[in-house]
């Protein structure tokens, strides 16, 4: 008669030589995965951009052209505001990405465009020529 048991199979991490579930997708155990993926961070720097970008949000320059921008928009986000509808704004929305300008882009209210989350999403990743033709695309 069969027994209706199931026997797991292991492999061992591949750093530290412990035992771990077969099934596992990685060759490593928890505790070596997050060490793994914090040297990933701290080599590739992922942690030093957002630490840049977060300097440049908490400048008072930035803050000032943020409050400009949205004066500007009257709260209203310029996305749905150009396409005929009415709705608030929430966010300021760099043109050209913080993390590829500098000073003369961060902090200058042109390069902003104040956007409803929604917009922000759609908008994501596009320059300034791109925005401007997805722009005119939406007037047609």
């Amino acid at each position: 008669m069969r027994s209706n048991k199931v026997t797991t199979q292991y492999k061992l991490c591949s750093r530290c030589k412990k035992l771990i579930p077969l099934q596992r997708k990685t060759a490593l155990c928890n505790e070596c995965f997050k060490k793994e993926r914090i040297n990933y961070i701290n080599t590739y720097g992922i942690s030093n951009r957002k630490r840049e970008a977060d300097k440049i949000y908490n400048d008072n320059r930035y803050k000032k052209a943020r409050t400009e921008c949205r004066r500007r928009a009257n709260g209203l986000c310029e996305v749905c505001y150009h396409f005929g509808h009415r709705k608030l704004g929430q966010q300021a929305h760099h043109i050209i990405k913080v993390l590829k300008g500098d000073d003369t882009t961060h902090y200058d209210v042109d390069n902003l465009v104040f956007v409803c989350e929604q917009c922000h999403k759609a908008i994501e990743g596009m320059d300034r020529d791109r925005l401007i033709e997805y722009l005119e695309e939406g007037k047609r």
